[in-house]
């Protein structure tokens, strides 16, 4: 213990050394190994200052503390960049006794936000902060004394940092990531802060549809960060008012959607009444000019212009809806999820043309063609982040939406049928379909497994291997598959050269819950094969084993059709799930009963077959002497063979049956009663025959019989049943008395 104190004392005076020495120009080169050195000196760090051994450790922690303070208020931007790293590093090094006097690093931290420093620096704070307030968590007395007071400062700070034009998204993202750690345990802090946050959370998601107006863009992840903290804001409500105004937000942002549609689908005739009361907010006259929103919408976004600009908006919003869904509320809140119904029903209604006829659609011939080709171009993305909404439904409520799911299974078989040339929409459908049948798959009648042929026929063709090989012979064997597949005439095709990794992964998913959760006669005979086919020319494993575990039949036939388990052997016979399928009884279960005396029977069991196979080369010499007219034979009756002897009257005495025992070894007794086979023999006065098993073979002659080699007994009686106590020791007046008779 005292050599590995000193080996710390020796690591901290070294880490101090290294930061008074070194230039601040050099510090950031160094930093990672202070770092390292301040770690491995972590059990002198959190050790309390009244149980330090002595002063000298004290005074070389104070030291310490004092070059990490000094360096936080440097002038130059690389020591105040070092001095971020190192003060995190110290924190987390030394737990509760470094944190509980971290107050004068925090304030200066705060003051380091506010310097001009470049974006890395601002962000090493906002982390290091960050990971000081959830470390006070556990203390309430240090929330009060560093995290009440710092966060009052930290949030407007951050949020002046973002607002400004030279903020980098690196920046930006770490900020709302640290707002959306902070704002659950701290929701009255950021009241005061709560509608500016909101108006700038807007205009992020705004940006991929209004964003030239201000000529600033976000990334995807900005805005996905900026999302889920958008569905957090509802903590900020006064008096448990959180449940309301989490409804609310919802309420106003799938308007807003509805709004959005009112405008961009406006080149088609839609088919679709609301169930839930919402009416348009467009005039169904407005047909001249681009399409435009004209103010902000219920969600608090930004005007927009154009076709395009419409639809981002409308992906933006449903994004919205399910952060909602995937994003912790601070209470219990209620889902309304008719009107989530309402708004999804119209965007599935609203297709493209299948194969250039409008057998989906009806096209309104007031708006041009221009606008209506652009709105069928931003349909797919559209439909793709609805059926991700989908999707995040299935996955946070499971089985209380059984009945929604079936609704929704409907409108992917209508949906895929129209876009299915779009591989997004083709990879979204099936990772949808996945989960809708796990759910409801058992459940399943077979005229709506009928209705999803055309999803599973194409699932077959995107999980067979690409044609574009670079051989021709590759080429001629992808064609020949395809053609016996019957895929050699599908019009089907990529909407862009991709390595379909993505979507072969998502088609083998689902074909696996089809064959696992789908009744097996509920399956169309035809596609079953062309899924049995996929499956062995894909060298599928999950695919296979599904299929063997769901063997198919056929309607009103018990038998059982042909299986793939030869090739799931033959291919994968090294699995484990594989080998249990295989040899589903090995090893055996047994029960707490009897589980002494099966295994001794299994014990005599395995002897026995150990002594037919010992003496199975005398098998010959049987089958001759057998193939001799016996003279002076004899037959046991039934009554004599019952009264033959079992076993031998001297354990000792019993000739070995089996091959020869080590002379080390000592013969085991089995203490239960066992039954020794007895066959009937046919006993010959002149020749006695040994047997394979141990039989009993008379000798009329003398009229003793023997059992093997066994001994029955020296007394008048040949069928006297021996005693069967066993006695370890013989006394010497017994073995006189034997001797003398």
């Amino acid at each position: 213990m005292a050599a590995k104190h000193s080996d710390s004392v020796a690591t901290l005076r070294a880490a101090s050394l290294r930061i008074s020495s070194t230039p601040a120009k050099e510090l950031p080169s160094s930093t990672p190994q202070i770092s390292g050195l301040i770690w491995n000196c972590r059990d002198l760090l959190s050790t309390p200052t009244e149980t330090k051994q002595n002063s000298e450790t004290s005074v070389l922690v104070h030291r310490f503390k004092t070059h990490l303070s000094t360096l936080l208020q440097d002038r130059t931007i690389e020591g105040r960049w070092a001095a971020v790293v190192l003060v995190k590093s110290a924190i987390e090094a030394g737990g509760i006794e470094v944190l509980s006097k971290c107050n004068a690093w925090v304030k200066s931290l705060l003051g380091i936000l506010k310097k001009p420093d470049p974006p890395t620096t601002r962000i090493l704070t906002v982390l290091t902060l960050t990971r000081i307030f959830m470390l006070t968590w556990d203390y309430s007395n240090l929330v009060r004394e560093i995290t009440t007071p710092a966060l009052t400062a930290f949030v407007p700070t951050c949020l002046s940092n973002i607002e400004n034009k030279r903020c980098s998204a690196r920046e930006l993202e770490s900020v709302l990531e640290a707002f959306a750690v902070l704002l659950p345990r701290h929701p009255t802090i950021f009241r005061t802060n709560e509608a500016k946050l909101r108006a700038y959370l807007s205009n992020v998601l705004s940006s991929s549809s209004g964003g030239f107006e201000s000529g600033q863009l976000y990334s995807e992840s900005c805005r996905s960060t900026a999302s889920h903290l958008l569905a957090q804001l509802h903590t900020c409500a006064p008096k448990q008012g959180s449940s309301e105004k989490w409804a609310e937000t919802l309420k106003g942002v799938v308007t807003a959607a509805h709004a959005t549609c009112d405008r961009i689908f406006r080149a088609v005739d839609e088919d679709w009444q609301s169930v839930a009361g919402v009416e348009r907010s467009a005039p169904l006259t407005s047909y001249n000019g681009d399409v435009v929103s004209e103010k902000d919408d219920g969600a608090g976004m930004r005007p927009w212009k154009g076709i395009y600009a419409g639809g981002e908006r409308l992906v933006s919003l449903l994004e919205v809806i399910e952060s909602h869904f995937t994003t912790a509320s601070s209470g219990v809140v209620s889902v309304r999820i008719g009107g989530i119904t309402d708004l999804l029903t119209r965007l599935f209604a609203v297709t493209q043309p299948h194969g250039g006829n409008q057998e989906f659609i009806k096209i309104n011939n007031q708006v041009s063609k221009d606008e209506r080709e652009a709105l069928f171009a931003v349909l797919p993305r559209v439909h793709v982040a609805a059926m991700r909404l989908c999707e995040t439904i299935i996955h946070r409520f499971g089985g209380e939406v059984i009945a929604w799911v079936h609704w929704l299974v409907e409108h992917i078989s209508w949906v895929f049928k129209a876009e299915r040339q779009t591989t997004e929409i083709r990879m979204a459908s099936y990772r949808l379909l996945r989960d809708a049948i796990t759910i409801i798959g058992p459940t399943m009648a077979k005229a709506e497994v009928v209705e999803l042929n055309a999803i599973l026929e194409q699932c077959c063709e995107d999980v067979l291997p690409a044609e574009n090989t670079t051989t021709s012979t590759g080429m001629q064997n992808g064609g020949c598959i395809k053609q016996q597949l019957g895929f050699a005439g599908s019009k089907a095709t990529q909407s862009h050269p991709t390595d379909g990794t993505d979507i072969r992964q998502a088609a083998e998913h689902l074909l696996c819950t089809v064959l696992d959760r789908i009744e097996a006669a509920c399956l169309p005979p035809k596609l079953r094969a062309q899924i049995d086919r996929i499956a062995v020319l894909s060298h599928s494993e999950t695919t296979l084993f599904a299929s063997v575990m769901n063997p198919h039949r056929k309607q009103n036939d018990a038998r059982i059709q042909p299986s793939l388990l030869p090739i799931l052997a033959r291919e994968f016979g090294q699995q484990p799930h594989v080998e249990a399928l295989l040899r589903p009884r090995m090893p055996p279960v047994r029960g707490k009963a009897g589980t002494i005396s099966e295994e001794n029977d299994d014990a005599d069991e395995q002897e026995d077959v150990h002594v037919h196979n010992e003496y199975l080369p005398d098998a010959e010499n049987i089958g001759t002497a057998a193939d001799e007219p016996p003279s002076n034979t004899t037959t046991l009756s039934q009554d004599e063979d019952a009264a033959i002897p079992r076993y031998p009257a001297d354990p000792d005495a019993s000739a070995p049956l089996s091959s020869k025992r080590p002379a080390g070894e000592t013969p085991e007794l089995s203490l239960s009663a066992k039954r020794v086979p007895v066959v009937t023999a046919t006993i010959s006065g002149e020749d006695v025959v040994n047997v394979v098993q141990p039989e009993v073979v008379a000798n009329n002659t003398t009229g003793t019989a023997t059992a093997g080699a066994m001994d029955i007994g020296s007394d008048d009686s040949d069928f006297e049943m021996p005693p069967l106590t066993m006695e370890p020791d013989t006394d010497p007046e017994d073995e006189e008395e034997d001797d003398e008779s």
